[in-house]
């Protein structure tokens, strides 16, 4: 299971992102559907695959991309019970 924080509750896309020419559409366009998701939505690639017209490779290269422009980071940790779980953290810079 995956937490989603999102520091503003708003879809709001960072002109930075926008313009970068470093950063496809693909990836600019996943950033605002992650954005629009509240707080407590069960965050998966193999979730955004089925509810997008995108295949899981073409959502984990996106992912991955945000992730390597520094806009979006993943902790790995350990829950109360032991499991691991994954918290993801989207940025605007």
């Amino acid at each position: 299971m995956a937490k989603l924080k999102i520091q503003n509750r708003y879809g709001v896309i960072p002109n930075d992102l926008l313009n970068s020419q470093n950063i496809s559409f693909k990836a600019k366009g996943l950033y605002g559907y992650i954005q629009s998701k509240p707080d407590d939505w069960d965050f998966s690639a193999e979730r955004i695959s089925h509810q997008v017209k995108e295949g899981l490779p073409s959502i984990r290269s996106a992912l991955k991309e945000l992730e390597q422009s520094g806009y979006l980071i993943r902790r790995k940790y350990q829950n109360e019970l032991g499991h691991f779980e994954i918290e993801y953290l989207l940025f605007e810079n």
